[in-house]
C-alpha cells in the first residue's frame, strides 16, 4: 500500500511538474506573442508614416523638377536676371497649379503673344508677357483678392502680368 501511495505521489508530482511546465511555457509564449504583436503594430505604423513621408517627398521632387524645367525654358528664351527668371518661373508654376492649368501652356502663350519680351506692347494696346489689355486686367483684378493693379503701366511687371 505504501508502494502504491508512493507511486501515486510520484506520478502526481510528475504530472503537476509537467502541467506547470506547460502552463508556464504557454504563458511565456502568450506574452512573447503579445510583445511581437505590439512590435508589429508599431512597425506597421512606422511604415505607414514613412510611406506618407516618401510620397510627400516624391511629390516635392516632382514639383521641384517641374519648376526647374520651367526655369530652364525661361533661361533660354527670356533675357532677364537670374533672380527675375526664378521669380517668373515660380509665378508660372504656382499660378498654373492654383488655376489647374499646365505651366507649359502658359509658357506657350507667352512665347506666342510676346516672344518673352516683358515690355512688349501691341498695336491693339495689349501689354507685357501675356499681352493683357488694361481694361481686361482691371476687370480680372477686381475678381481676385491677392493681386493689386493701380496703373496699366504695372502690367509690364512680368510676375504681376502672369498672375493676372
Amino acid at each position: 500500500m505504501k508502494k502504491n501511495l508512493y507511486i501515486t505521489l510520484v506520478l502526481t508530482t510528475v504530472f503537476l511538474c509537467i502541467y506547470l511546465t506547460i502552463f508556464i511555457a504557454n504563458n511565456i509564449c502568450s506574452y512573447q506573442i503579445s510583445l511581437h504583436k505590439e512590435k508589429i503594430s508599431k512597425n506597421t505604423e512606422i511604415l505607414k508614416n514613412l510611406e506618407k513621408k516618401y510620397n510627400k517627398l516624391k511629390k516635392s521632387v516632382k514639383e521641384f523638377t517641374e519648376l526647374f524645367n520651367i526655369y530652364d525654358y525661361l533661361k533660354i528664351n527670356f533675357r532677364e536676371t537670374n533672380k527675375t527668371l526664378m521669380e517668373v518661373a515660380i509665378t508660372i508654376f504656382r499660378e498654373s497649379k492654383k488655376n489647374n492649368i499646365d505651366p507649359y501652356l502658359v509658357l506657350s502663350v507667352i512665347k506666342v503673344e510676346s516672344s518673352f519680351i516683358a515690355d512688349s506692347f501691341s498695336n491693339k494696346g495689349a501689354i507685357g508677357l501675356m499681352q493683357l489689355k488694361p481694361k481686361t486686367a482691371f476687370y480680372i483684378v477686381d475678381k481676385i483678392e491677392d493681386v493689386n493693379l493701380s496703373t496699366a503701366h504695372e502690367l509690364y511687371d512680368p510676375v504681376l502680368n502672369i498672375k493676372i
